[in-house]
């Protein structure tokens, strides 16, 4: 039988946004900053394809410009059936008031309950014990995968490059894209000396066998 696959990655400027489609079944993975702008961009972008549900709706970490365009009536038209993110998502007034009492879970790391169509989500990494700590997931369909990284930065670099090798004789055989973490910054502490130079990003891009990657990032930045 015919199955259908498709990711989307929505220019939102300096944020994050990723439609995904599978038989189906819609996820969006963040909706960018938090300007009107993103917000219509977001709307028209589901309007377009006729998607009035989201069987998931990811918001990697609370941050505005990873879920911004929810503020600004990105999902007005839209029924969410279930939101995932790293902490509870009613802590920030504004986008629990445009969540109208939607159903959460904060999912634990090496879940696989969850599936778009006949997509496969792992859940890779949910800690929010740092600042730009995010939840990781990878979505498996055949012989592609798609690592959705949020904004992690070193420890948890290391975190994931770690599950990642555990995945390794799945992953050195498909073919995987990486939406880099925190729009391609480095995150390098610039006052440590050279010796400390850290390198933990190349670690987990290494452990990923990644071909492809993405980096959503503003104008001139």
């Amino acid at each position: 039988e015919s199955s259908s696959f498709k990711v989307t990655f929505i220019d939102v400027g300096q944020g994050d946004a990723a439609l995904i489609e599978c038989d189906g079944e819609y996820m969006l993975i963040d909706a960018g900053p938090n300007n009107k702008a993103c917000g219509e961009k977001i709307r028209r972008a589901l309007l377009e394809q006729n998607i009035y549900t989201l069987k998931y709706l990811v918001i990697s970490h609370l941050h505005d410009d990873h879920y911004g365009g929810i503020v600004h009536d990105a999902l007005k038209n839209v029924t969410i059936e279930k939101i995932l993110c790293n902490e509870d998502p009613y802590k920030k007034g504004s986008l629990g008031d445009h969540l109208k009492g939607c159903q959460f879970s904060i999912p634990a790391a090496g879940d696989s309950e969850y599936s778009l169509g006949s997509a496969k989500i792992n859940i890779i990494d949910v800690s929010a014990a740092q600042g730009n700590d995010s939840l990781v997931l990878m979505l498996q369909y055949g012989k592609t995968n798609f690592l959705f990284t949020g904004d992690i930065e070193k420890q948890a670099h290391s975190r994931v490059a770690e599950e990642l090798r555990e995945m390794s004789n799945v992953l050195e055989n498909s073919d995987t894209l990486i939406k880099m973490p925190h729009h391609g910054a480095y995150n390098i502490d610039l006052f440590l000396p050279d010796s400390a130079w850290d390198n933990s990003l190349g670690t987990l891009i290494a452990a990923s066998y990644a071909k492809y990657f993405v980096i959503s990032v503003g104008k001139n930045n």
